[in-house]
């Protein structure tokens, strides 16, 4: 695996989302791409469930509004720096409300800004692996490269023949695979097999292979 095209891949992933300026958060970072993608990672670690606490505060706007507007000004400024303009502008749109006390605005702002930062969270997991998922795919790739790469090309070439062996080298990939964040790809990839729809498990391959960095001699 090539950490330069790893890196540039997932960047790029970065780039096609909606509601993030990478590159104006690459120059507030000196371009330390390394930096901004920790940075992603760590955002979407962290706010998993801000949302909810974003809907719990809003109950009651008259005894949590202080924290409230901490909690808006935090993300605020966390997004700014990461160039996530849509949670960004959700939250600056909340301050403003929590300043002029309009209960109305509060709710409303609050529920755009707790959908924002739900969307931008879902977004980054599903482009960018976790801290830990982060290490898993570290020690793959010192430890299980080679069977990793066996594996992947046979299975490519499998489903490209819809050869009913597919199924077995799944399994085969499901032992290497073995973190919580590959589960939802293996168990989707296994029921297109079951269903014979080889075509739809080769794209699904060829997409989680370009969101992780996987290359194969064998792929295109």
């Amino acid at each position: 695996m090539n950490d330069s095209i790893t890196l540039e891949s997932r960047l790029s992933e970065c780039h096609q989302l909606p509601g993030i300026e990478m590159a104006a958060a690459l120059m507030r970072l000196g371009q330390d791409r390394d930096l901004y993608l920790d940075g992603l990672r760590a955002f979407a670690d962290v706010h998993q469930d801000t949302p909810e606490r974003l809907r719990r505060l809003c109950r009651d706007p008259g005894a949590e509004a202080e924290a409230l507007r901490i909690l808006a000004h935090t993300l605020k400024g966390e997004a700014g720096n990461l160039g996530i303009t849509a949670v960004q502008t959700a939250a600056s749109q909340l301050d403003t409300a929590l300043r002029a006390c309009f209960a109305r605005e509060i709710a409303a702002s609050t529920e755009v800004l707790a959908d924002a930062v739900a969307r931008a969270v879902q977004e980054l997991q599903i482009s960018l692996p976790s801290q830990a998922a982060a290490a898993r795919e570290e020690r793959i790739a010192a430890a299980d490269r080679p069977a990793l790469a066996a594996v992947l090309a046979a299975l490519e070439d499998e489903l490209s023949a819809r050869s009913l062996r597919a199924n077995d080298t799944l399994d085969r990939l499901d032992t290497l695979l073995a973190g919580p964040e590959h589960r939802a790809f293996l168990t989707g990839l296994r029921a297109l097999m079951v269903r014979l729809r080889f075509e739809e498990a080769l794209q699904s391959l060829r997409a989680q292979a370009a969101c992780h960095g996987w290359r194969w001699n064998a792929e295109s």
